[in-house]
């Protein structure tokens, strides 16, 4: 563990308790949401950004399922 760069564990859970924080409150939920998919788009870049080797993916054959309703 101590050779990666990200812990995805970690990583899985601030996306978890970021979904979570969104709450009634206009203002507060257009933050969690900002803040949300901050976090989803640097997890979905992960892989490039750590060099691991990763193939190209049609958005067609992607599974856009996350569990996050909006």
């Amino acid at each position: 563990m101590g050779d990666r760069l990200v812990r995805d564990d970690l990583c899985t859970e601030a996306i978890r308790l970021g979904a979570s924080l969104r709450g009634s409150d206009a203002a507060t939920n257009r933050k969690c949401m900002g803040l949300l998919a901050l976090m989803l788009l640097i997890e979905s870049r992960g892989p490039l950004a750590s060099g691991r080797k990763v193939s190209s993916c049609l958005l067609a054959d992607q599974d856009r399922t996350s569990g996050i309703t909006r």
